[in-house]
């Protein structure tokens, strides 16, 4: 499976797993200004887990160096996660935002 859930951004599955990917536009090399596709989550056996990855690893990842640097990246991966769970909800009607799981 693989469902746009964003701009540029993918929910892919296969029989054992997800993952998201975002298409990135290259910046340097014999590729400059193309999109390349990179899998910015690591593999998750549900949705869940899936979720609850992507602040985690986008906070870990980030290279703020002020509190309100870092008070935006959170601010933006909470869109983010919001989005994509938003977008989910219209597959599954099931599918709700968990206040213990990801508190916003």
């Amino acid at each position: 499976m693989k469902i746009q859930i964003g701009e540029r951004i993918y929910l892919n599955s296969d029989s054992q797993c997800y993952w998201i990917t975002q298409e990135k536009e290259v910046k340097r090399g014999n590729n400059v200004g193309k999109l390349t596709e990179k899998r910015i989550t690591g593999y998750f056996r549900n949705l869940t887990d899936l979720l609850s990855d992507i602040p985690e690893r986008k906070i870990r990842e980030c290279d703020a160096e002020t509190m309100k640097e870092l008070k935006g990246v959170v601010s933006s991966t909470e869109s983010l996660v919001r989005e994509i769970i938003d977008k989910l909800s219209h597959l599954n009607k099931e599918l709700e935002i968990d206040e213990d799981t990801f508190p916003m």
